[in-house]
């Protein structure tokens, strides 16, 4: 059956006469001619938004009244958008979306009424609700694995805490991709950084600190790639420290 959830973070499960139609990808790719030159030249690439539809009835042939009531609160439910819509309440996938039309059509008793519900996804994939990865670290050189259990790079959020010692050019690089933070200067106890890879934020100790990474950080973010990640640490001193990535898989 299919699971919502809306933006004040209630539940709602359909019942089964509802249905999710298949929500078809499309990719633009953006080229330009070339003068004097056959073919076109590759400028880049995205997916668009997608549109889906929700259809199914409520029925109650015994209880006109209470058949409203529950019509009412669907769609009450509904006003607070967008809607995170899993195919399948038992699985952990959903993709957001917005109501962009709606139909309802009454039995003349009231005794059951047929829904229809159009959505458009401006984000065109689906996620996972949430997944986090922690690593003790206390050597110069550490190794560890992080496996992005979608099909679509995705961008995590990385919380270092220092807990000891002073570490100096802390070093996290992704060996799969080459993606490569380096935090410039001295850490101590007591400091905490936060990367956002995705909104592209630092801060150390709750301050903004974007000067204290490297430029190729800037140019190309930290990505962890579909599948398997092998992930090195290295810094120079000493290092006692407990690093977390945050992140959503991620689902064309």
């Amino acid at each position: 059956m299919i699971k919502l959830i809306n933006s004040k973070n209630e539940e709602m499960i359909l019942n089964r006469y509802f249905s999710l139609n298949e929500i078809e990808s499309t990719k633009s790719i953006k080229s330009q001619e070339l003068v004097s030159k056959d073919g076109e030249e590759y400028q880049g690439s995205k997916y668009n938004a997608r549109s889906f539809e929700i259809k199914g009835a409520m029925i109650n042939t015994t209880d006109s009244e209470l058949l409203r009531a529950e019509v009412d609160e669907l769609y009450n439910f509904l006003q607070h958008e967008p809607i995170k819509v899993y195919r399948n309440k038992d699985i952990d996938r959903y993709i957001s979306g917005y109501i962009n039309s709606n139909s309802k059509n009454w039995h003349p008793l009231d005794k059951w009424v047929k829904l229809e519900f159009e959505f458009l996804a401006v984000d065109p994939f689906f996620y996972s609700s949430g997944e986090t990865r922690g690593e003790a670290i206390n050597n110069i050189l550490h190794n560890f694995q992080v496996v992005n259990d979608g099909n679509i790079a995705i961008n995590p959020t990385l919380t270092i805490n220092f807990n000891s010692a002073t570490t100096t050019d802390p070093i996290i690089a992704n060996l799969e991709n080459g993606n490569i933070i380096i935090l410039n200067g001295n850490f101590g106890a007591g400091d905490e950084v936060i990367i956002d890879c995705e909104r592209m934020i630092v801060t150390k100790n709750g301050s903004n600190a974007l000067s204290i990474v490297n430029d190729e950080f800037l140019l190309d973010s930290f990505k962890l790639e579909a599948g398997r990640n092998d992930i090195e640490f290295r810094c120079e001193n000493s290092v006692d420290m407990s690093l977390v990535l945050s992140y959503k898989n991620k689902w064309i």
